[in-house]
């Protein structure tokens, strides 16, 4: 949203996270949030706050009052200099539906397409820890998970491509700079571009594109594994290059085709809505575009 200051109108996003019991981190970000509409977000200001009487207030040069509809901003006079409405935030490709010949791997209703082991909970969502009964190579997949609330920790999952290539899957709603292995990192290897994690409770995105690494006729790797990604809409990486499996993942020998593991680390994630398109199946649709998801958060 926008607050005035000596009659400038400046827009303003501000993240709200809770790290402890009633202890909040507060940043305040010029330009509005980090996304579609602040896609190059500037280091934004850091604070740390307590809840008391219902309201979470920040203290610079004005205050920040932060209660259940949003944010009051007033200024040194006492005067209110604008406020900032809660917005509940949803990836335009939620809900992306799969087009015909994808390869549905979870849509709620069995576990065909998953190994021994995996499991779904009453209301029809994938539990972590489950693992694809197929091999794949290069292949478009889409998923959806959502992170438990967690006050005094951090959920941890990931997607492990070829289950050696980890995205990972962290609670890091309100960390910045986005880090190496945080929400959204190709682990240990590259951070995201930047930190597009929603909050806990709330659904989120990857459309993952990935080329597996190539080989010659003697089995030696002539070309390496590539990764793009966009989370909850925004593109965090674009054709990165891994040249050996990540985390866990790393220690095992790279093949051209291999199953997709979403890890079971620590806390509830659950999935939905996986799909992918087998791009080394010549019957297989047209996977999407970057740019083509691209223009859905373009539409919102």
């Amino acid at each position: 949203g926008a607050i005035t200051v000596d009659g400038h109108s400046i827009e303003k996003g501000v993240q709200v996270a809770l790290r402890d019991d009633d202890q909040f981190k507060v940043l305040i970000f010029e330009g509005g949030l980090p996304g579609a509409e602040n896609p190059d977000p500037a280091e934004p200001d850091v604070y740390e706050a307590e809840l008391g009487e219902s309201i979470i207030r920040v203290e610079n040069d004005y205050r920040w009052e932060v209660h259940e509809a949003g944010i009051t901003v007033i200024g040194e006079d006492g005067e209110s200099v604008g406020q900032l409405s809660k917005v509940e935030r949803e990836s335009p490709t939620a809900g992306l539906e799969p087009p015909e010949g994808a390869v549905v791997l979870f849509d709620g209703e069995n576990l065909d397409m998953w190994a021994e082991g995996a499991e779904m909970t009453e209301d029809g969502l994938l539990k972590q820890g489950a693992t694809t009964r197929d091999d794949y190579g290069d292949k478009f997949l889409h998923l959806e998970y959502k992170l438990p609330f967690w006050p005094a920790d951090t959920a941890n999952s990931g997607i492990y491509v070829q289950r050696r290539y980890e995205v990972q899957i962290l609670d890091s709603y309100g960390d910045y700079p986005p880090r190496i292995y945080g929400d959204g990192s190709l682990y240990n290897e590259y951070p995201p571009r930047i930190n597009a994690t929603y909050p806990p409770l709330v659904w989120q995105t990857y459309d993952i594109w990935f080329r597996a690494p190539r080989f010659d006729e003697n089995g030696d790797k002539v070309e390496d594994a590539r990764l793009t990604v966009l989370h909850n809409g925004v593109l965090i990486h674009d054709d990165a290059t891994l040249e050996q499996g990540t985390g866990a993942g790393g220690d095992r020998a790279e093949t051209a085709l291999a199953q997709t593991y979403f890890q079971d680390h620590t806390g509830e994630v659950r999935f939905r809505n996986v799909w992918l398109i087998d791009k080394g199946d010549p019957s297989a649709p047209r996977a999407p575009t970057v740019d083509e998801l691209l223009a859905l958060t373009e539409d919102q």
